[in-house]
Formats: C-alpha cells, sequence, structure tokens
C-alpha cells in the first residue's frame, strides 16, 4: 500500500466509526420511542421528549452528512455532546422509560475516542446534569435518594474505565499490527528486489538455467536458456508431446552412439536424477549443437517435499571442436615428425654396424637411445591425442629391474641441462631398489619429473632426488613398495591449479607466458604409467616455495 492509500484509508476509517457509533444510538432511542408508544408510557413532558427525539436523528444526520475526517477527530466530540443533552431531555420526560441507560453510549465513545479526559469529562457532565435536573423538578435529597443519585454516573464511570482500557489495548494491537505491515512490506520489497536482481543476474550470463517442476514442466528459464535451446534446434526439455525427447535424435559425447529416450536429460530430470556435465549433441553432430547439462535436485529444507530441478546448459559446441581441431593437429604434427625419426634410427642401426672408433660408437649409442626415447614419445602423444579424455593406451613389458640405476642414468643425463639453468641435482638419497617395472617406461617419468624440476627452478635452485623403499596401503593388504621423490626449489603452483596438473595440454597461469617452453602433457602421461604399474603420482606445491612430485609403485607385478 502507497503513501496516499494510508492516509485515504485512515479517513474512511473514521467517518465509518462516527456513522456507525452515531446510528447504533439513534436505533436505541428509536426503541425507546416504540416502547413508550407501544406501552402508551406517561410523558410528563412531551416537548421535552420530543426535543430529545429530534437531537437524536440530527445527530445522526450529522453524523452520515458530514465528512468528519476533514475536521479532525476532536470536532467529533460534538456528538455524543448532543447524545448528552438529548438523553437529559428524554429522561426529564419520561423517568419511568429508564432512557439514563443511554448514557453509556456517548461515555463508551468518549472514553475510546479521547481517552482519560474524555471519559471523565462525559461522566462528570452527566452526574452535573443528574444533579440538576433533580433541582428543577423539585425532587428532595434525602439519605434514601442520594444513593439513586450515585449508582448511575459509578455505573457509568465504570463503563467509560472499561472502554478507555479497551481503547487503549486496542491502539497497541493496532500499532503493532501497523509496525508488523511495515516490517512485511518491507521485507516483500526487499524480496521483490532480490528477485528482479536474480532474473536480471541470470538473464546476463551466457550458461541456460532453467527450473523443472516435479511434474517434469519448465516452470521458469532465463533468456540463455531461451537462446540455446533456440540455437539447437529445439528445447530438449519441453514437454509438447510424451516423446518429445526422442522427436529429434540425441547423440552421446563421442558424436557415434545415440541416446535411449529413457536416458535423455529430460527423462532422467522427470525421475529426479542429479548429474553434472553430461554432453549431448542435438541433431548430427558437426551439424547439431554439442550441449553440456548438469542437473540439481531443489529442496527448501530438511524434510521437504521435492520442489524440482534446477538445469545448467552450456552450449559447448564450440570448445568441443577446438578440441577435436587441437587432436588432429597433434596427431598431424606427431605422423609428420615419426617419419624422419624412424629414418633416423635407422640410419643409426646402420652406422653402427660399421667399423668405428670407441668414442664415435659411444656417440651414435647415445644418440640413438636417445632417438629411440623421443620416438618412443611421439608414440605417446599420439596414443594421447586419439585417447580423448580417457586414460592413453600404454604397453608396459615389467621385468626385474634395479630402479636405482634408471634413477642415477637420468639424473646423469640430464646434468648438465641442470648445470646450464645454475640448477643443483642432489642424488645422495637413492638407495639400491630392485622392482618389477618396464624400465623404459619408468625412465620416461623420472626423466619427466626431474625435467620439470629444472625446467620450473630458479637460477641457484636445487632438486633432490630421492629413492627409497615405503609400504603401499592398498584395499586387501600393504604392500612393499618404492618411493621417488623429486623435490625443487622453484616456483611453485597454486594451490587451485595443483588439481589440473594432470589434465592434458593444461599449463599454470605462472608459466604460461614466460619463455618456458612445453606440451602440457608430460605429467598425465607419467602419472597413467604409474598407474599401469599399479602405483600412484602426486604432486605438492606451494607458490614461492617449490614442488614435490612422488611416485608409489609396488616392488612386486600385483
Amino acid at each position: 500500500m502507497s503513501g496516499n492509500e494510508r492516509p485515504a484509508a485512515a479517513d474512511r476509517s473514521l467517518d465509518r466509526a462516527v456513522t456507525l457509533s452515531q446510528l447504533l444510538f439513534g436505533v436505541s432511542v428509536l426503541f425507546v420511542v416504540v416502547v413508550q408508544q407501544v406501552t402508551e408510557a406517561a410523558t410528563q413532558r412531551p416537548g421535552a421528549f420530543f426535543l430529545g427525539v429530534v437531537l437524536t436523528f440530527v445527530g445522526c444526520g450529522l453524523a452520515v452528512a458530514v465528512p468528519w475526517h476533514r475536521f479532525g477527530r476532536n470536532w467529533t466530540a460534538v456528538l455524543p455532546a448532543i447524545d448528552i443533552i438529548a438523553i437529559v431531555c428524554l429522561r426529564f420526560a419520561a423517568p419511568s422509560l429508564g432512557a439514563g441507560l443511554l448514557w453509556i453510549f456517548p461515555v463508551i465513545w468518549l472514553g475510546s475516542y479521547f481517552g482519560v479526559i474524555g471519559a471523565s469529562a462525559g461522566v462528570l457532565s452527566i452526574f452535573v446534569l443528574i444533579v440538576t435536573g433533580a433541582f428543577l423538578t423539585g425532587d428532595p435529597l434525602t439519605a434514601l435518594t442520594i444513593p439513586s443519585f450515585l449508582v448511575l454516573p459509578l455505573i457509568l464511570a465504570a463503563v467509560a474505565a472499561s472502554s478507555v482500557s479497551a481503547a487503549r489495548r486496542s491502539a497497541a494491537r493496532h500499532q503493532l499490527l501497523h509496525s508488523q505491515s511495515r516490517v512485511l512490506e518491507s521485507a516483500m520489497i526487499r524480496a521483490r528486489r532480490q528477485e528482479n536482481l536474480l532474473a536480471d543476474v541470470l538473464d546476463a550470463v551466457d550458461f541456460g538455467v532453467a527450473r523443472v517442476g516435479a511434474d517434469g514442466s519448465v516452470v521458469a528459464m532465463n533468456d540463455s536458456h531461451t537462446r540455446i535451446m533456440a540455437a539447437a534446434g529445439r528445447d530438449i526439455f519441453a514437454t509438447d508431446a510424451p516423446d518429445a525427447a526422442a522427436s529429434t535424435e540425441l547423440y552421446a559425447a563421442d558424436g557415434i552412439d545415440t541416446i535411449d529416450a529413457a536416458d535423455a536429460p529430460l527423462a532422467r530430470v522427470r525421475r529426479g536424477e542429479e548429474f553434472a556435465g553430461m554432453v549431448v549433441w542435438v541433431g548430427q553432430p558437426g551439424r547439431g549443437a554439442a550441449l553440456s547439462i548438469t542437473a540439481r535436485r531443489l529442496s527448501s529444507g530438511p524434510g521437504a517435499t521435492n520442489e524440482g530441478v534446477v538445469v545448467v546448459t552450456r552450449d559447448v559446441t564450440t570448445e568441443l571442436a577446438a578440441v577435436r581441431a587441437r587432436d588432429d593437429l597433434v596427431a598431424s604434427v606427431s605422423h609428420e615428425l615419426r617419419t624422419p625419426l624412424t629414418s633416423i634410427v635407422g640410419y643409426l642401426d646402420l652406422a653402427r654396424d660399421e667399423d668405428l672408433s670407441e668414442g664415435a660408437e659411444r656417440y651414435l649409442q647415445v644418440a640413438d637411445r636417445n632417438a629411440d626415447r623421443m620416438l618412443g614419445l611421439i608414440t605417446d602423444i599420439l596414443a594421447a591425442s586419439t585417447a580423448g579424455d580417457g586414460p592413453v593406451e600404454l604397453t608396459i613389458d615389467r621385468r626385474p629391474t634395479d630402479l636405482a640405476s634408471i634413477v642415477a642414468a637420468s639424473v646423469e643425463s640430464l646434468a648438465p641441462r641442470a648445470r646450464e639453468s645454475d640448477v643443483t641435482i642432489e642424488a645422495g638419497g637413492i638407495r639400491e631398489l630392485h622392482a618389477v617395472v618396464d624400465a623404459f617406461r619408468m625412465r620416461q617419468v623420472i626423466d619427466n619429473l626431474i625435467t620439470n624440476a629444472i625446467k620450473y627452478n630458479r637460477a641457484g635452485g636445487t632438486v633432490t632426488v630421492e629413492l627409497a623403499e615405503g609400504i603401499e596401503s592398498g584395499l586387501d593388504s600393504a604392500v612393499d613398495s618404492a618411493v621417488i621423490t623429486v623435490t625443487d626449489t622453484g616456483t611453485g603452483i597454486a594451490p587451485e591449479e595443483v588439481p589440473r596438473l594432470f589434465e592434458r595440454f593444461f599449463r599454470s597461469e605462472s608459466v604460461r607466458g614466460s619463455s618456458v617452453h612445453g606440451s602440457g602433457l608430460g605429467l598425465g602421461i607419467s602419472r597413467d604409467i604409474v598407474r599401469r604399474h599399479g602405483g600412484e603420482l602426486t604432486i605438492e606445491s606451494a607458490l614461492g616455495v617449490g614442488t614435490s612430485a612422488t611416485v608409489r609403485i609396488p616392488l612386486e607385478d600385483t
């Protein structure tokens, strides 16, 4: 309710209350007149009786005709004053009718509207009028008649006190209700403002948000949801028909397998399921739209009934196309690199068959070994590009191997690179330890970890390499394990980026704009290798402190 409406409502309330109070008194006087006429009670002073009736109905006319709100509440005291005089006339004209009881009406009026002052003035004036009337009629004041002069004023005083008390309680309740109304109105305004703000925010984001009710119908949605569904060709959450989910074919994330109607997003939402990142192709892959859909159930609190599901939709068509283009580029480049590398390896083998000096033979061995390693890495990159988001398919040939020799060989081969970067490699913590592993793959893992520790270190920094025996706790029992730790004193990684280090092609923000090159594949492939050995690779890092990589693999083939 606005500020202009409140005074108008208060004005109507005042006029209505005045009219109702006066008409009630008028009806009571009319009842007295009817009784007088029916019973033919003696009227000692007909003129006074007639004057009392006229004053009563004049007051009723004024109550109806006058807009009291324009004069203020105090002017309404005129009406109970007229009523008091009218009752005096009726009582003076016909004492036997008991018209004096009608004084209750003006007393209640005065007590309710004007409080203690109004009630006191009313009772006192009535008492004065009773005494004055007694002198005018010549009624003697004796010990027997004095109580009759006091009883009616005392009763009226009690009624006035009750009306004052009731009026105060009513005013207090009205004030409380008014305060609560203001609080409720403020709360409603804030809620409406927050609702509008939320609607504006949801309409501003570039992902679709829709609320699906318990019956499967879309209750509310933002503009982005409508736009995304329009771009996809149709709203896959529309319920115009029972088979709406199957009206256009939906494909899985691979773009090959179709999604059954029972497994479509709408069907899963109707069953109240929760899911995250469900990728769906609407229409033919490459020509349709790819949507990433997340659904979460809504609940208003503990023990609450199902409030429906909120569905968040993103258009990932461009992202998937970029990932596919990236994988195609990586695969193409890797194929192009593998062909000349194969030729290099072949000619190195031919060269080693010749009669060479001891130094030349040693140099060719190093070149041949590194060419083989590079060829293996390119093969892994090809495997990563074809594996998508799944684990890389690797060939693991596990044999009894001295892990210490693998770690030492890796440290020795990377020592020149460390010296070029002004980094010291400390390998005093390498202990002799034998395990059943793929030596080539484990060398690949250790090379990657030490290379990273050198690349992302600072000038004058240190790389500490340790190999020790530990206990790996499995689900069924504890087994002996090898623990390889590579710790550096480099730049470190932000805590929020650590979980993403194993994502393919991911590079942290701190090195993305630096001159340090990298593909972002090494750690992901290394973890796949360690997991194929039944172990785990973990990374701990802190910005400005350094990074520690730990490899745990069982000593025996499990």
